[in-house]
């Protein structure tokens, strides 16, 4: 490619997925501007995380907006009802973000976006029958989660057989399986309570790509910042809030702490002291 082209970040992810990249200058002449080595397994990992990142459940650039379970699982739950489905929502107090709400409504697999509209997809058809189980239809099962309006109460305290449900969607995210997986680990290996850096830390030495996609904000500033031309972590920035990305660490980890997977909600990167943000399983195995 041009060798001008070539960014900080091609640079780190064709080292961590084992690419060799050529550079092109103006006047044709071809140098190595990244070589390839030997990495054994990691290739595989790095190559799934590049195929997260950049199919429609990647991080970069679709994103939870909402940082509650209910505004998405209310969303398929007003689109089955009767009457329009932003109608629906506001009328019910689920949610007024109608946009954040159908994106992750399709991000977790509830709703499918097509070009003559919206429909529900197998996982969005359990949500309404669930609904339909344990109210009698959709409607009443809005009406409840009107009543759960402003509620800061943890989710999974509040309504744990429709946190129970979200859990089990939110489960289905990639991100969920990978975090629980390697805090499980973790936990085994005797860190209880670990703080955000110090996952960073350790996600970054069995994940990179994946880490970096995740938890980084997608700038070349704050990229160029934390990472080294060989790809490795600096220290300082990663204990600032703002080299986080905030969709991962407000809207998801919310997501994940609402639905009893992890004991601490997130914070907004402005709010973010990252060396005593905690990620530690509510239930650990």
């Amino acid at each position: 490619m041009p060798a001008d082209a070539v960014s900080q970040t091609d640079r780190t992810l064709a080292r961590q997925l084992n690419v060799g990249v050529l550079g092109v200058d103006a006047s044709g002449r071809v140098e190595p501007v990244e070589r390839p080595r030997v990495v054994g397994n990691r290739a595989t990992d790095e190559a799934t995380a590049i195929r997260f990142q950049a199919s429609a459940q990647g991080v970069a650039d679709k994103s939870f907006g909402l940082n509650h379970p209910k505004n998405y699982l209310g969303y398929p739950l007003a689109h089955y009802a009767d009457g329009p489905t932003e109608r629906l929502l506001a009328d019910h107090k689920v949610v007024r973000a109608f946009d954040d709400a159908r994106r992750g409504a399709a991000f977790l697999d509830l709703v499918a976006e097509r070009p003559d509209g919206v429909e529900l997809t197998p996982l969005g058809r359990e949500v309404v029958r669930f609904a339909i189980a344990r109210y009698g239809d959709v409607e009443g099962a809005l009406c409840e989660f009107e009543e759960w309006y402003r509620s800061a109460q943890c989710f999974y305290d509040l309504a744990p057989a429709w946190a129970d449900l979200a859990r089990r969607v939110v489960f289905a995210y990639p991100a969920t399986q990978l975090l629980v997986e390697e805090l499980q680990t973790l936990h085994a290996d005797g860190f209880d309570r670990p703080t955000l850096v110090e996952l960073v830390r350790y996600l970054h030495e069995v994940h990179p790509t994946f880490t970096v996609e995740l938890f980084l904000r997608g700038d070349d500033d704050v990229r160029a910042r934390t990472l080294t031309a060989e790809g490795d972590l600096r220290p300082a920035p990663l204990r600032e809030g703002r080299s986080y990305h905030a969709p991962t660490v407000f809207q998801l980890k919310a997501m994940l702490y609402h639905t009893g997977i992890l004991t601490e909600r997130g914070a907004e990167p402005s709010n973010l002291d990252p060396t005593a943000d905690v990620w530690a399983l509510r239930q650990r195995v």
